[in-house]
């Protein structure tokens, strides 16, 4: 019957949150398709909805961009006519995310305010203290620290007066990643160490490991590597043990800068190489990024500049294919680099004048300021 069918594919997306909050990604998508197949856009209109929006999520977090836009875009259109505000706020909130993630600020920007704006219509405080958490990530890569930073106090407030502790740890990582990014390495310090206080006090394990990463990058960039080595270290050993496999190559990474920092070559490439495998088996576009700008950046220190050029190049081809313009701007700071290591100026001038014009688009004065240098 009619009915049976639709708690059959309740079941199944049921299902894929359990896989989806085990990490089982592909699992999840294939439970949410099963479930879909059973249902009638004409009159399953609010299932069709979740599953969308779900769907999109688990996307999203894979790097499958465009394909994450499509899925959206259904939940948001069965979410207006199922009537389902909090979705179709859900559903916009994660084409924000997809926005920043490409570095579209103007456009995150105005599908978070969206959102923001629909939570707010409802009075659902939790979606509201979310878009403007969000919306404060935004302006701080569009170079307004202090507006960043006021968004980011009107969310804490929120998680603090509706006794969110775990949201309150994401939004302090925020904070600190705002610091971070504009040069305020002892307030960044300040707001993770206080974010992981929270996560420790409520066990939550996977903002832990986000939180000692950011951490770790904000030791390195202070000089206090070996402190940063055990910050990553940390990480790397939660996320093992609780499954969370994209931070476990992010720390992975971070671990092999630390010893590339300490001259610790060795063990350095063969975190870069775990991470390079990991990325690549996941899919983790980001993961794997990093790992070959790393890998370029160690190759070039010990003189094979030629393998320096190939990683880069890698690096390049990647962030392009998936329109990520920080990490292309980083990748061709990297083969630039490569390319001056082997006295192709003119090319290297080629490269940092695309990377200069990328960081200027990403109102990242810091490193445009070093690119000029470079191109002098």
């Amino acid at each position: 019957s009619a009915v049976r069918t639709r708690q059959l594919a309740e079941l199944y997306r049921e299902l894929a949150q359990l896989h989806e909050y085990l990490g089982q990604d592909e699992q999840a998508l294939v439970w949410l398709d099963k479930g879909r197949e059973l249902l009638r856009p004409d009159q399953d209109g609010a299932a069709l909805a979740h599953s969308y929006t779900l769907a999109g999520k688990i996307h999203l977090r894979q790097g499958n961009y465009a394909v994450a836009q499509g899925q959206l875009e259904h939940a948001l259109t069965f979410a207006e006519q199922a009537h389902l505000p909090q979705v179709w706020a859900e559903a916009k909130h994660l084409l924000g995310n997809r926005a920043y993630l490409l570095a579209r600020y103007p456009e995150a920007q105005q599908q978070y305010d969206l959102a923001l704006q629909r939570y707010q219509q409802i009075g659902d405080r939790q979606g509201e203290s979310m878009a403007l958490s969000s919306l404060g990530r935004v302006y701080s890569r569009l170079g307004e620290f202090e507006h960043a930073e006021q968004l980011q106090k009107q969310a804490l407030q929120i998680k603090r007066h509706i006794g969110d502790q775990r949201g309150e740890a994401v939004v302090l990582v925020n904070m600190g990643d705002n610091a971070s990014l504009h040069g305020y390495y002892l307030i960044a310090r300040e707001h993770y160490e206080q974010a992981l206080a929270s996560c420790r006090e409520m066990a939550d394990r996977e903002t832990e490991v986000r939180a000692l990463n950011s951490l770790g990058q904000v030791l390195a960039e202070r000089g206090e590597l070996l402190e940063a080595r055990a910050a990553h270290q940390t990480a790397l050993e939660i996320g093992e043990q609780i499954g969370d496999q994209a931070g476990v190559v992010l720390a992975q990474c971070y671990l092999g800068l630390s010893y590339l920092c300490l001259g610790d070559y060795a063990t350095a490439t063969a975190y870069f190489e775990t991470a390079l495998d990991s990325a690549r088996t996941l899919g983790f576009v980001r993961g794997e990024s990093l790992a070959l700008l790393f890998l370029s950046q160690l190759v070039r220190r010990r003189g094979a500049h030629q393998h320096a050029r190939v990683y880069a190049q890698q690096a390049l081809t990647l962030a392009q294919s998936r329109g990520a313009r920080r990490m292309e701007a980083r990748a061709w700071t990297q083969l630039g680099d490569a390319l001056a290591a082997l006295a192709y100026f003119t090319e290297a001038a080629d490269a940092y004048t695309q990377a200069l014009a990328l960081r200027e688009r990403l109102y990242q004065p810091q490193h445009s300021v070093a690119l000029k240098a470079r191109l002098a």
